[in-house]
């Protein structure tokens, strides 16, 4: 998702998980800034923030079709994960990195 003009990444990231998945009152650590141009010539640039939740109801926004918690050991493979499994990898390496 992309943010809003002016918006802070952080809040940024607190408004889609309330929109799309309904949590709320959520703590959000800055874990990494990623920046790249892909493919397209496009510049990205990329917040990821990691949260504990200790109320993990999933209410899912319209625009979702499917949500749900997994543990990391039990993440699905690379072909199930958009962009050839960059978000796994994301996910996987911000999980050592905080082991």
């Amino acid at each position: 998702d992309s943010l809003r003009h002016v918006e802070h990444p952080e809040e940024g990231a607190k408004r889609v998980l309330k929109e799309q998945l309904g949590l709320e009152k959520v703590s959000l650590e800055l874990v990494q800034i990623e920046s790249f141009v892909w493919d397209n010539g496009a510049w990205h640039l990329i917040f990821d923030f990691k949260t504990r939740q200790p109320d993990t109801a999933i209410s899912l926004g319209k625009d979702i079709a499917q949500a749900k918690w997994v543990e990391m050991d039990k993440l699905p493979p690379n072909e199930e994960f958009a962009h050839g499994g960059w978000g796994r990898g994301v996910l996987l390496r911000v999980a050592k990195a905080r082991a």
